[in-house]
């Protein structure tokens, strides 16, 4: 299971699943229809719509099979995850009882569907299911507010919730364990898990006094937390995805995007021509790294493996802007982008033929 992203509307820092790139999203008066293509380097991005009566979608994550959630606005004005086949096109999955808003971050290959839904003061983490529908996760004890952002092919999910104590933590869920807070690195406050891996190990950040000091982490059962950020350098750093061969992708503030394994260290994926930003934010188990180049907040989604560098995935026809935010293991691209319309849509990037 591959995620990323969180990128509101409107012009803001992205922290965590909401910070790194600043990116805005454009207003628009029309929805550009779905299905519609472009070729973009060795690319074709497609248009993956909206829900009907909506006008702006993002796409989160994408498994094996192609299934790809995320969340788009519906004909009320409210956010509602869903869910994406090529046969069945974009499904609303709603939202939990009583809730106006939800948002999908991760699938995993048997199809459970993870996220959150809640009110714009409160959130709680689903899981769905076709069979089951959307489940409460629930938070960790005297907490009030709960994300889920990733779930791998075991089940396992993570993400974070409050506590008691009004701190952010992150989590680790599974049906028969339940909840388990996965804690802090010693002497910050907050962290928030952002991915995993099928042997589940666990990435992600813990902040300090604001989440603008903040540490990259890996997480194992046996290892428990690992501060990655001291061998990154910098004053900022996040781990946003982990492959089942343990090779972490994230951002640092010094260098940008990067990978990183023990056995081979830090590498820098550097930026984009005329770029001077980057974060990446998922892998896959053949080392493809997806994520964003940016130059002043307005950026190109890109992929990057070791053999063809970092390459612009471009955008969809008339777009000012991308981003890429999960790959799967057949290097499939899900992500978002501008349309000529101005609103940003859901985007699926796939190998362009060979002629």
């Amino acid at each position: 299971m591959r995620v990323a992203h969180d990128f509101g509307n409107g012009c803001g820092w992205f922290v965590a699943r909401r910070l790194v790139v600043l990116v805005c999203l454009l207003s628009g008066f029309v929805a550009a229809m779905p299905g519609a293509a472009s070729a973009t380097s060795s690319y074709t991005a497609t248009d993956l719509g909206t829900l009907p009566g909506s006008i702006i979608s993002s796409a989160y994550g994408i498994n094996d099979r192609g299934q790809i959630v995320g969340w788009a606005t519906t004909a009320s004005g409210y956010p509602h995850a869903f869910s994406y086949t090529p046969k069945g096109g974009m499904v609303d999955l709603g939202t939990l009882p009583g809730d106006p808003n939800s948002v999908a971050y991760g699938v995993n290959d048997g199809g459970e569907i993870v996220g959150y839904s809640g009110t714009p003061s409160s959130a709680h983490a689903f899981s769905y299911t076709p069979k089951g529908g959307m489940v409460d996760l629930g938070t960790l004890p005297g907490g009030s507010n709960s994300t889920a952002t990733g779930v791998n092919d075991h089940g396992q999910i993570v993400g974070w919730s409050t506590t008691a104590s009004g701190d952010t933590h992150a989590f680790s869920y599974t049906p028969k364990g339940r909840m388990v807070d996965l804690g802090t690195l010693p002497g910050s406050s907050n962290s928030l898990a952002e991915g995993l891996n099928d042997r589940g190990e666990i990435v992600g950040l813990s902040t300090w006094s604001t989440f603008f000091q903040q540490d990259a982490f890996s997480y194992t059962p046996k290892g428990g937390m690992v501060d990655l950020g001291t061998l990154l350098g910098g004053t900022a750093s996040t781990a946003y995805g982990v492959n089942d061969r343990g090779q972490i992708v994230g951002w640092g503030d010094d260098r940008g995007a990067f990978a990183y394994t023990p056995s081979g260290g830090i590498v820098d994926l550097g930026t984009l021509p005329g770029r001077s930003n980057s974060s990446a934010v998922a892998v896959n188990n053949s080392g493809q790294i997806v994520g964003a180049s940016d130059t002043a907040g307005i950026g190109h989604a890109f992929s990057y493996t070791h053999s063809g560098g970092m390459i612009d995935l471009g955008t969809l026809p008339g777009g000012g802007y991308s981003y890429a935010t999960a790959v799967n293991d057949l290097g499939q691209i899900v992500g978002s982008s501008g349309t000529a319309s101005g609103n940003e849509h859901a985007v699926l990037w796939r190998r362009s033929p060979r002629r």
